[in-house]
């Protein structure tokens, strides 16, 4: 697991929810920091790592644009998560903005974990919400979040299908007009059947898990679903750079998760997709 620690004051969170996350699910934890190394700003760095109690980890400093740092570090790691903190509201030294999200989004070989403004200890990660596809980097999506959910003792488990989640279909199309209830029931009858053969599996046993088939275009209807559960994590699978899913979604929907400003975001791939 790859961290990467901004020059502002969510350092310090980042730090903590990553150091959770990685007790939760094992493995090692990395940290990338933004400012340049030196004798001085390692011991900072470091007095800020102890301080939350994180006693196993390995500090980087970023060299040059801090997206392509990202992204370097996450694969001379072999990392299998990067974690990230909310956008800077404005362009400023040693933060990520939106447009690098977005990049990093798209370019990460691994999934990316957003963290919001504000997370409370007592409630992260107990309200989850998954988008999925009838694929097996779905299915590995499915794994990681039982894990994560059976280990933080979570409340519920919601596993939705977006009717054009990577926008295949378009605005266009009868079923995304809210007035085509005929065209959305007919679609929602259909994926509720299929979702239950999809789902028989044993990682879901003794969890509190819902289903729902939902209107939605490109991610679109899964953050109006996570806001309305007031979900504390929404998982989606990240489709190929190309899509235009990512068009879409760093638009709109993107505005709407960010003003939740409590539900984590992770765009999941699947590694041994990425690899093929």
């Amino acid at each position: 697991m790859l961290a990467f620690l901004p020059l502002d004051r969510a350092a310090r969170q980042i730090a903590s929810e990553a150091a959770h996350l990685c007790h939760l699910l094992g493995g090692t934890l990395d940290f990338l920091f933004a400012g340049s190394e030196s004798d001085g700003m390692r011991d900072t760095v470091a007095s800020l790592l102890h301080s939350t109690k994180i006693v196993d980890w390995e500090l980087h400093f970023a060299e040059g644009a801090l997206a392509a740092s990202i992204e370097n570090a996450a694969i001379d790691l072999k990392a299998d998560l990067v974690v990230l903190g909310p956008p800077a509201h404005r362009s400023e030294k040693g933060v990520l903005t939106r447009g690098d999200l977005a990049k990093l989004a798209r370019v990460l070989p691994c999934s990316m974990l957003l963290m919001p403004a504000c997370q409370q200890d007592g409630t992260r990660f107990r309200n989850l919400a998954a988008a999925i596809k009838y694929d097996s980097s779905s299915l590995a999506m499915l794994d990681f979040l039982c894990a994560l959910a059976r280990r933080q003792f979570a409340d519920r488990l919601h596993i939705l299908r977006e009717y054009d989640l990577y926008g295949y279909r378009g605005v266009d199309d009868p079923a995304n007009d809210p007035k085509a209830d005929s065209s959305y029931n007919e679609w929602k009858s259909m994926e509720l059947y299929l979702m239950k053969d999809f789902l028989e599996l044993p990682n879901l046993d003794h969890l509190n898990v819902t289903m729902e088939a939902i209107r939605g275009l490109c991610g679109r209807g899964a953050v109006e679903f996570a806001s309305r559960i007031r979900a504390n994590l929404l998982a989606l699978p990240a489709p190929h750079q190309k899509s235009k899913f990512w068009s879409h979604f760093f638009g709109e929907p993107f505005d709407q998760l960010l003003q939740e400003e409590s539900c984590s975001l992770l765009l999941f791939r699947d590694q041994s997709m990425a690899r093929n």
